[in-house]
């Protein structure tokens, strides 16, 4: 088979250039002629796009991100994970969870058992999986799949006030004429506790909000650059997803 994929919404891209930017465009991000370049957390790691987000196929993209190929309705292990890391920028209270209360259903399960080595073969090492808590707070237990999971890392969003306004926002802060809003939860993240009373998330990064590369593509005699203003917990997760690459990439380093 053969299929071309097209992120027409940019929440693909987002999430990528997040992690991997090299930082070789410039942007006029504020109208004012000084251009700014966007790096990206983690510049040298490589980006796996796995399009999975439906129920139902989410399994199948993660047992392969994982290094477990399908053969006759049976998943073996290949000796090697495709991706050191699985990164979800995504998460639904309102998943289907086949009457299972999230965190208790398959894919929790089928998750929490990727993320554990040894569990699915005796030579598996495991595959750190980093989720988006979700945008539906503010309430509590207002996480669902995949942050809810017990052994993957869910990520929570925080303010940052390290840049002056923009569109709507301009010739101001983001959140008011202080910066003392910055490093807030944020009240559309979702919270915790887990099923089992785990406290969710398990670690917090910016969601609101900051600059990314957009589409490489450009529309002739469009004047607007190709750069967007990106947030949620959807930033969040790929944010901490690329710190987790520098570590790996480091240890790695280490071995050799």
């Amino acid at each position: 088979y053969f299929g071309v994929m097209n992120d027409f919404f940019g929440h693909g891209t987002a999430s990528s250039a997040t992690i991997v930017s090299k930082g070789k465009m410039e942007y006029d991000i504020y109208n004012n002629t000084k251009k700014y370049k966007i790096l990206g957390v983690a510049p040298d790691a490589s980006i796996l796009p796995v399009k999975s987000l439906w129920f139902g196929d989410v399994f199948y993209g993660w047992m392969w991100s994982a290094g477990f190929e399908n053969e006759d309705n049976k998943w073996t292990y290949t000796g090697e994970s495709k991706a050191d890391i699985i990164s979800n920028s995504w998460g639904v209270s309102t998943f289907p969870s086949l009457e299972y209360a999230p965190g208790l259903d398959i894919s929790s399960h089928i998750l929490n058992a990727l993320a554990i080595p040894q569990s699915l073969h005796q030579n598996y090492t495991g595959t750190t999986i980093v989720s988006s808590a979700g945008n539906s707070g503010h309430g509590y237990g207002t996480m669902g799949m995949p942050g809810i999971t017990s052994f993957g890392i869910a990520v929570g969003a925080v303010t940052s006030n390290d840049f002056v306004g923009y569109s709507s926002f301009e010739g101001q802060p983001r959140f008011g004429n202080t910066t003392d809003h910055s490093d807030h939860v944020v009240d559309f993240s979702s919270r915790g506790p887990g099923v089992i009373g785990e406290p969710k998330p398990d670690v917090m990064s910016i969601g609101a909000y900051g600059f990314v590369p957009g589409s490489i593509t450009k529309i002739p005699g469009e004047s607007q650059e190709q750069f967007t203003l990106f947030g949620g917990t959807s930033m969040a997760a790929p944010l901490t997803a690329g710190s987790a690459a520098l570590v790996i990439e480091s240890l790695k380093e280490k071995s050799v």
